[in-house]
């Protein structure tokens, strides 16, 4: 625990403010301690994903497959089938990394490709955090594309591209299933990855470790923060 609180510390040197995330690891773990005993384990890696676009469910196997999208949403064919196409393979999603690719063919079939994506777990979580790469197609249209990871159109500088690399982390009520929807109707994409992925696991979880051993790792955890921000401030 205290290597992956330096970890994250080191990446978060300079710390901006999003709509609803914390992005610092100090926050975050003050989050998780201020509700009691907790477990941090590695992201485990789902049991099963599930993707949608805006004609129902589908698979990497049969993205392919043409879809009836309509002759007005796709003028170019007038039968009004599409593929769902989609901008590259899946990033993986497995122990200590989690990813995801959404994408938009807005302006001639309708949206295809993935926007929504579920990730069952093997257990029940109350959050989330790691080194979070998210970028988007284009700043003024879908800074706040995907809302699970709470930042808004204001938080990204133009100047510097549509993308945010740094810590990232978020609690939430007990749950074995995150969602991940696109929410902007741009003709763009986006994409996330968070790697060195940790959860907090819920403490009705089977694989969940007795309270005073999770406490200690909480408080180790914590330890490793402080003497990390220390060091970095030259103390």
């Amino acid at each position: 625990m205290t290597t992956i609180v330096s970890f994250f510390f080191a990446t978060a040197l300079t710390i901006p403010q999003a709509k609803a995330a914390f992005l610092d690891p100090a926050s975050w773990l003050g989050a998780i301690s201020g509700r009691g005993p907790a477990t941090v384990a590695a992201f485990p890696g789902p049991k099963a994903i599930t993707l949608r676009d805006d004609f129902g469910p589908w698979t990497p196997a049969t993205q392919n497959t043409p879809v009836f999208v309509g002759p007005d949403a796709n003028p170019y064919n007038p039968t009004g089938f599409a593929t769902r196409g989609f901008l590259g393979d899946l990033p993986a999603s497995g122990p200590g990394e989690w990813s995801g690719l959404f994408t938009c063919n807005s302006a001639y079939s309708g949206c295809l490709g993935a926007t929504e994506i579920t990730y069952r777990l093997p257990f029940a979580i109350t959050g989330i955090a790691g080194n979070l790469d998210y970028g988007f197609g284009f700043s003024g249209d879908t800074a706040d594309a995907l809302p699970f990871f709470g930042f808004d159109r204001s938080f990204f500088d133009p100047e510097f591209g549509p993308r945010y690399n740094g810590f990232w982390g978020e609690v939430f009520a007990p749950t074995d299933t995150i969602r991940v929807r696109w929410s902007d109707p741009a003709d763009s994409f986006a994409f996330f990855n968070l790697s060195s992925a940790v959860v907090v696991q819920a403490r009705s979880s089977p694989t969940s470790v007795p309270e005073p051993a999770s406490a200690a790792l909480l408080g180790t955890g914590l330890l490793g923060l402080m003497a990390a921000r220390r060091r970095l401030r030259g103390g």
